[in-house]
């Protein structure tokens, strides 16, 4: 009876600690996925990728930075997209320091919601040419971004501060 007790008690507090680290903010740098985070179910509902068909297109949004400091954790946030996986609400989150006007950095791309969906990237930008502009890449992630893969031309939008137009093909591959 006492070995039962001390089994469901572990199991509840696991189960507490694994759901509060899935929803809080991190402010650590971005890292590759676990094993354990690449193997768990889409938590957006969708088909399983080995079910799905390969989906691409060409993404545009708008990023917004007003938080950002150039620090590592700080972040922008997406507040327009045409891709439903990236809507408005997520944040870009630099593991990189903004350096003389430059900034190479991975980074993770965090849609608001439940669920352990994340897209890993990298991003190379130069503030110092005119027009200031960057590359992102993606290459996977967790969740409905585990077969994610996009090339991203990165343009600070005209006349509005703090604030970049993302444009560029993008894929899911089962």
């Amino acid at each position: 009876m006492i070995r039962r007790r001390r089994l469901v008690s572990t199991a509840c507090i696991a189960t507490a600690f694994i759901a509060g680290c899935d929803n809080q903010q991190s402010t650590v740098s971005p890292t590759a996925p676990s094993t354990f985070a690449t193997s768990t179910a889409d938590q957006s509902g969708a088909a399983p990728s080995s079910l799905a068909a390969e989906r691409t297109g060409t993404l545009h949004m708008t990023k917004a930075c007003p938080e950002y400091t150039g620090l590592p954790g700080s972040f922008c946030t997406i507040p327009s997209s045409d891709l439903k996986e990236m809507p408005a609400g997520s944040r870009v989150v630099y593991a990189g320091t903004l350096t003389a006007g430059r900034l190479d950095s991975d980074l993770y791309l965090d849609p608001p919601g439940p669920g352990n969906n994340r897209a890993f990237g990298h991003v190379v930008l130069d503030l110092n040419v005119t027009p200031p502009h960057g590359v992102i890449t993606f290459a996977g992630g967790t969740g409905k971004f585990t077969h994610f893969s996009a090339t991203i031309q990165v343009t600070r939008m005209v006349g509005v501060a703090k604030t970049w137009n993302w444009d560029g093909p993008y894929s899911f591959q089962p």
